[in-house]
């Protein structure tokens, strides 16, 4: 998945943000965040808008059931 939305440079993927999430927020009677990718690259600088962050998107992966296993909250 390559995700990108350049509002403010500088914004975005830096050194150091690889498993940083990517989540989408579901509006409804209950609204929810829903986890759906998890970052593993970047090119270019910090947020550069030339160059979108590169996520790994989690349900090809069936790893959603164990990461809520192991999560807190």
């Amino acid at each position: 998945l390559q995700f990108g939305f350049p509002l403010d440079p500088g914004e975005g993927l830096c050194r150091g943000d690889s498993g940083r999430p990517l989540v989408t927020f579901q509006a409804g009677v209950e609204p929810f965040y829903e986890l759906v990718g998890v970052s593993v690259a970047r090119r270019g600088s910090c947020g550069s808008i030339d160059y979108p962050g590169i996520f790994v998107r989690l349900e090809d992966y069936n790893v959603l059931d164990w990461i809520a296993n192991i999560m807190t909250y």
